[in-house]
Protein backbone atom coordinates (compact mmCIF):
# COMPACT_ATOMS: atom_id res chain seq x y z
CA UNK A 1 0.00 0.00 0.00
CA UNK A 2 1.61 3.13 -0.94
CA UNK A 3 0.10 6.69 0.67
CA UNK A 4 0.77 10.20 -0.07
CA UNK A 5 0.52 13.48 1.58
CA UNK A 6 1.21 16.44 1.79
CA UNK A 7 4.71 17.59 3.32
CA UNK A 8 4.57 20.47 6.25
CA UNK A 9 7.77 22.14 7.44
CA UNK A 10 4.71 22.78 10.43
CA UNK A 11 4.05 19.39 11.13
CA UNK A 12 5.45 17.94 14.09
CA UNK A 13 6.68 14.79 12.14
CA UNK A 14 8.55 16.20 9.87
CA UNK A 15 10.78 17.81 11.90
CA UNK A 16 11.95 14.10 12.07
CA UNK A 17 13.17 14.85 8.28
CA UNK A 18 14.08 18.97 8.69
CA UNK A 19 15.99 18.00 11.97
CA UNK A 20 17.58 14.65 11.12
CA UNK A 21 16.42 13.13 14.54
CA UNK A 22 13.93 11.03 15.47
CA UNK A 23 10.54 12.32 16.31
CA UNK A 24 7.89 10.93 19.20
CA UNK A 25 4.52 11.68 18.88
CA UNK A 26 2.10 11.38 21.88
CA UNK A 27 -1.11 12.83 22.68
CA UNK A 28 0.70 16.38 23.72
CA UNK A 29 1.81 17.29 19.98
CA UNK A 30 -0.62 15.14 18.16
CA UNK A 31 -2.59 17.64 16.99
CA UNK A 32 0.44 19.52 15.33
CA UNK A 33 1.35 16.32 13.33
CA UNK A 34 0.47 15.67 9.49
CA UNK A 35 -2.73 14.09 8.33
CA UNK A 36 -1.50 10.80 8.38
CA UNK A 37 -0.16 10.59 11.65
CA UNK A 38 -3.45 11.71 12.85
CA UNK A 39 -5.14 8.62 10.85
CA UNK A 40 -2.67 6.69 13.01
CA UNK A 41 -4.29 7.79 16.27
CA UNK A 42 -7.60 7.89 15.68
CA UNK A 43 -7.97 4.58 13.49
CA UNK A 44 -5.34 2.56 14.64
CA UNK A 45 -5.86 3.66 17.94
CA UNK A 46 -2.02 4.13 18.42
CA UNK A 47 -0.74 6.17 22.05
CA UNK A 48 2.53 6.64 20.77
CA UNK A 49 3.94 7.57 17.62
CA UNK A 50 8.20 7.24 16.49
CA UNK A 51 9.21 9.13 13.21
CA UNK A 52 12.85 7.95 12.42
CA UNK A 53 14.98 9.50 9.67
CA UNK A 54 16.43 7.74 6.90
CA UNK A 55 19.94 8.97 6.22
CA UNK A 56 22.00 8.50 3.04
CA UNK A 57 25.21 10.01 3.88
CA UNK A 58 24.64 13.49 5.65
CA UNK A 59 21.06 14.23 3.91
CA UNK A 60 17.79 12.67 5.08
CA UNK A 61 15.67 10.64 2.03
CA UNK A 62 13.09 9.22 4.21
CA UNK A 63 11.36 8.69 7.46
CA UNK A 64 10.35 5.43 9.12
CA UNK A 65 7.30 5.26 11.33
CA UNK A 66 6.59 2.74 14.04
CA UNK A 67 3.62 3.20 16.47
CA UNK A 68 2.50 1.49 19.47
CA UNK A 69 -1.09 1.28 21.48
CA UNK A 70 -0.12 1.23 24.81
CA UNK A 71 3.73 0.91 25.83
CA UNK A 72 5.25 4.69 25.82
CA UNK A 73 8.11 5.14 22.97
CA UNK A 74 10.65 6.42 25.65
CA UNK A 75 14.26 7.74 24.84
CA UNK A 76 15.94 3.93 24.98
CA UNK A 77 13.54 2.18 22.52
CA UNK A 78 14.05 5.22 20.38
CA UNK A 79 17.77 4.60 20.14
CA UNK A 80 17.52 0.69 19.91
CA UNK A 81 15.14 2.20 16.43
CA UNK A 82 18.01 4.16 15.51
CA UNK A 83 20.43 1.07 14.92
CA UNK A 84 18.43 -0.74 13.54
CA UNK A 85 17.09 1.79 10.76
CA UNK A 86 20.62 2.61 10.34
CA UNK A 87 21.44 -1.07 9.16
CA UNK A 88 18.81 -0.51 6.13
CA UNK A 89 20.13 3.15 4.92
CA UNK A 90 22.94 2.20 3.04
CA UNK A 91 21.18 -0.54 1.04
CA UNK A 92 18.13 1.59 0.50
CA UNK A 93 20.38 4.67 -0.85
CA UNK A 94 22.35 2.27 -2.75
CA UNK A 95 19.12 0.82 -4.28
CA UNK A 96 17.68 4.63 -4.78
CA UNK A 97 20.85 5.52 -7.14
CA UNK A 98 20.30 2.45 -8.96
CA UNK A 99 16.60 3.39 -9.89
CA UNK A 100 17.38 7.13 -10.53
CA UNK A 101 20.35 5.75 -13.30
CA UNK A 102 18.17 3.35 -14.81
CA UNK A 103 15.23 5.75 -14.75
CA UNK A 104 17.50 7.91 -16.42
CA UNK A 105 19.07 5.38 -19.25
CA UNK A 106 15.53 4.38 -19.78
CA UNK A 107 14.64 8.06 -20.69
CA UNK A 108 17.42 8.45 -22.86
CA UNK A 109 16.63 5.24 -24.59
CA UNK A 110 13.42 6.10 -24.98
CA UNK A 111 14.78 9.41 -26.53
CA UNK A 112 16.99 7.56 -28.86
CA UNK A 113 13.66 5.09 -30.51
CA UNK A 114 11.47 8.43 -30.63
CA UNK A 115 14.39 9.88 -32.91
CA UNK A 116 14.50 6.65 -34.61
CA UNK A 117 11.32 6.65 -35.48
CA UNK A 118 10.82 10.29 -36.23
CA UNK A 119 13.44 10.15 -38.56
CA UNK A 120 12.35 6.89 -39.72
CA UNK A 121 8.78 9.06 -40.73
CA UNK A 122 11.02 11.91 -42.69
CA UNK A 123 12.17 9.04 -44.76
CA UNK A 124 8.67 8.01 -45.62
CA UNK A 125 7.35 11.23 -46.29
CA UNK A 126 10.57 12.39 -48.57
CA UNK A 127 9.15 9.27 -50.89
CA UNK A 128 6.12 10.50 -51.54
CA UNK A 129 5.34 13.34 -54.62
CA UNK A 130 1.54 13.78 -53.20
CA UNK A 131 1.09 16.48 -51.41
CA UNK A 132 -2.20 14.89 -50.27
CA UNK A 133 0.00 11.60 -49.68
CA UNK A 134 1.94 13.78 -47.25
CA UNK A 135 -0.80 15.43 -45.07
CA UNK A 136 -2.29 11.90 -44.42
CA UNK A 137 0.25 10.32 -43.61
CA UNK A 138 1.32 13.64 -40.89
CA UNK A 139 -2.25 13.16 -40.00
CA UNK A 140 -1.69 9.74 -39.03
CA UNK A 141 1.43 9.82 -37.72
CA UNK A 142 0.36 12.39 -35.28
CA UNK A 143 -2.29 9.63 -33.73
CA UNK A 144 0.80 7.12 -33.42
CA UNK A 145 2.83 9.79 -31.07
CA UNK A 146 -0.54 11.34 -29.22
CA UNK A 147 -3.72 10.17 -27.37
CA UNK A 148 -6.16 11.82 -29.46
CA UNK A 149 -9.28 10.57 -31.71
CA UNK A 150 -8.70 12.80 -34.73
CA UNK A 151 -6.24 14.75 -36.65
CA UNK A 152 -6.33 17.26 -39.15
CA UNK A 153 -3.55 19.65 -41.36
CA UNK A 154 -4.17 23.65 -41.71
CA UNK A 155 -2.28 24.79 -44.90
CA UNK A 156 -2.59 28.45 -45.83
CA UNK A 157 -4.22 29.35 -48.97
CA UNK A 158 -4.72 32.81 -50.24
CA UNK A 159 -5.02 34.63 -47.26
CA UNK A 160 -6.81 31.80 -44.95
CA UNK A 161 -6.37 28.65 -43.02
CA UNK A 162 -7.68 26.05 -45.08
CA UNK A 163 -8.11 22.32 -44.46
CA UNK A 164 -6.39 19.72 -46.32
CA UNK A 165 -6.72 16.36 -44.39
CA UNK A 166 -8.03 14.33 -41.82
CA UNK A 167 -7.26 11.30 -39.73
CA UNK A 168 -8.73 9.33 -37.05
CA UNK A 169 -7.57 6.81 -34.52
CA UNK A 170 -10.53 4.71 -35.19
CA UNK A 171 -13.14 3.81 -37.86
CA UNK A 172 -15.62 4.32 -34.41
CA UNK A 173 -15.04 7.99 -35.17
CA UNK A 174 -15.43 8.25 -39.25
CA UNK A 175 -18.95 9.97 -39.11
CA UNK A 176 -17.86 12.25 -36.56
CA UNK A 177 -14.23 12.83 -38.63
CA UNK A 178 -16.42 12.84 -42.00
CA UNK A 179 -18.97 15.84 -40.42
CA UNK A 180 -16.02 18.04 -39.03
CA UNK A 181 -13.66 17.87 -42.07
CA UNK A 182 -17.00 19.18 -44.15
CA UNK A 183 -17.88 21.91 -41.80
CA UNK A 184 -14.03 23.04 -41.74
CA UNK A 185 -13.90 22.67 -45.72
CA UNK A 186 -17.40 25.16 -45.95
CA UNK A 187 -15.67 27.75 -42.99
CA UNK A 188 -11.98 28.22 -43.71
CA UNK A 189 -10.29 30.46 -41.01
CA UNK A 190 -9.52 33.71 -41.94
CA UNK A 191 -6.37 34.82 -40.16
CA UNK A 192 -7.82 36.68 -37.21
CA UNK A 193 -7.24 36.11 -33.79
CA UNK A 194 -10.63 35.66 -32.91
CA UNK A 195 -11.29 33.12 -35.44
CA UNK A 196 -10.48 30.42 -32.76
CA UNK A 197 -7.41 28.11 -31.85
CA UNK A 198 -5.72 26.86 -35.32
CA UNK A 199 -5.31 30.79 -36.42
CA UNK A 200 -4.16 31.67 -32.87
CA UNK A 201 -1.62 29.15 -32.69
CA UNK A 202 -0.49 30.26 -36.26
CA UNK A 203 -0.05 33.54 -35.30
CA UNK A 204 1.82 33.24 -32.53
CA UNK A 205 4.24 30.02 -33.70
CA UNK A 206 3.01 28.08 -30.41
CA UNK A 207 1.01 25.18 -29.75
CA UNK A 208 -2.63 25.20 -27.97
CA UNK A 209 -4.01 23.00 -25.18
CA UNK A 210 -7.39 22.43 -24.59
CA UNK A 211 -7.50 20.08 -21.56
CA UNK A 212 -11.82 19.65 -21.98
CA UNK A 213 -13.33 21.80 -24.40
CA UNK A 214 -16.57 21.46 -23.25
CA UNK A 215 -15.30 24.43 -20.48
CA UNK A 216 -15.13 26.61 -23.73
CA UNK A 217 -17.37 25.21 -26.29
CA UNK A 218 -20.15 27.67 -26.33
Amino acid sequence: LKLKYKFSEDNADNLCFLKRRAVIIDEKNRPRCSEIISEMFSSWNMGYVAVLPLMSGNEPMGTVVVANAERELGPKKVEQLEKIVKLFEDPLANSNKYNQLKSKEEKIQRSEEERARFLEFIGRVNKLSSLEQIYKMISLEFLKWFPFDLSGVYMLEEGKLVIKTTAIVDDEFEEVRENVENYWREHPYDLDLSEGAPVIALLNDTHIFIPDVREIQN
